[in-house]
């Protein structure tokens, strides 16, 4: 059993409408503010919809441009579905600050 993209884009937007959504070889990402970031990744967690207790992942990409330079990356997983998704922040160069997930998830530090 996997989890419902279509249910899961409807939940994030529901907690962040402006969440964008793509998905590129069957794997969705989720781009969310950074304002809504750690709620939306809690939430994502404690669902008992989806549950993705793991953070397997943080990286960073520098896009050399000058808005929203930088895309700070979290891969999740959830055991219980085996479903994975991947949720991207934009950061500025000038604020290059994104909020910490270590309450969310201790591997994040």
């Amino acid at each position: 059993m996997s989890v419902d993209f279509s249910k899961l884009i409807d939940f994030v937007k529901s907690i962040e409408p402006l969440a964008q959504d793509s998905i590129f070889r069957n794997q969705l990402t989720l781009t969310i503010p950074k304002d809504k970031l750690i709620e939306v990744c809690s939430k994502l967690k404690s669902s008992d919809d989806f549950s993705f207790d793991m953070l397997t992942d943080i990286t960073a990409i520098d896009l050399l441009r000058k808005e929203n330079r930088f895309e700070v990356v979290y891969f999740l997983y959830s055991n219980k579905f085996k479903s994975r998704v991947r949720i991207k922040n934009l950061v500025d160069e000038a604020e290059c600050e994104c909020p910490t997930m270590t309450d969310v998830w201790a591997s994040a530090n």
